[in-house]
C-alpha cells in the first residue's frame, strides 16, 4: 500500500480521534469511554496499515489532546494506557504461559490508572472524588471497578479485532484497492 495513503488515513484517524477527545468533556462518563474508543481506532490503523502508522496516530493524538482537549483526565488515560496498549496487545497476548500475559496486562493497566489519577490530582488539580473526601473503601471499590472495566475492554478488543479482520478490513481494502 502506498505510504501516502497510509499517511492520509492515519491523519484522518488522528483528526477524528482529536475531535472525539475534545468532545469527551461533554459528559463525565466519557472520561473513561472516549480513550477506550480511540484505542479501537488505533487497532484498525495497526491492522490495516502498519505499526508505525498506529504509533504515529497515538503520538499525534496524545500531543494535540494534551494541548487542546478540555478533559485532561481522559487525555491522561489515553496517553498512559488506552492509546498505546492496543498497539502492543498482540505481542503481550503471545506470551506463554497465558497467566504471565494476563498478569503483565493487569500490572500495566493498574500502573497506568495509578499514574493517570496521580497526575490528574497533582498536575491538573482534578479532585479524585468530586467532594474531595474519600475513604479506603471508596478507593478499593474504585480499583475493583477499574479492573472490571479493563477486563471488559480486553473482551471488547478481542471481539472487535476478530470482527475487524473478518468483515471490516476486507471492505476497507476494497475501498483502498490494496
Amino acid at each position: 500500500m502506498k505510504k501516502s495513503l497510509s499517511a492520509a488515513v492515519s491523519g484522518l484517524a488522528a483528526a477524528l480521534s482529536l475531535a472525539v477527545m475534545c468532545a469527551s468533556g461533554l459528559f463525565y462518563g466519557l472520561t473513561y469511554a472516549v480513550p477506550m474508543l480511540l484505542g479501537i481506532i488505533v487497532v484498525s490503523i495497526r491492522k490495516t496499515f502498519s505499526l508505525f502508522a498506529a504509533w504515529s496516530v497515538y503520538a499525534a493524538v496524545s500531543i494535540l489532546s494534551l494541548i487542546l482537549a478540555p478533559e485532561k483526565e481522559a487525555v491522561l488515560f489515553y496517553i498512559l494506557f488506552f492509546g498505546w496498549y492496543p498497539i502492543i496487545r498482540p505481542s503481550l497476548s503471545k506470551l506463554r504461559p497465558a497467566l504471565i500475559s494476563v498478569f503483565i496486562k493487569i500490572v500495566l493497566y493498574n500502573t497506568a490508572v495509578f499514574l493517570a489519577e496521580l497526575a490528574a490530582v497533582s498536575i491538573f488539580g482534578i479532585p479524585f472524588f468530586e467532594d474531595g473526601n474519600f475513604s479506603a473503601v471508596m478507593l478499593a471499590v474504585f480499583a475493583v471497578l477499574m479492573n472490571i472495566l479493563f477486563l471488559l475492554y480486553e473482551i471488547l478488543l478481542k471481539y472487535y479485532t476478530a470482527f475487524y479482520e473478518k468483515k471490516l478490513e476486507k471492505q476497507l481494502l476494497k475501498i483502498f484497492k490494496k
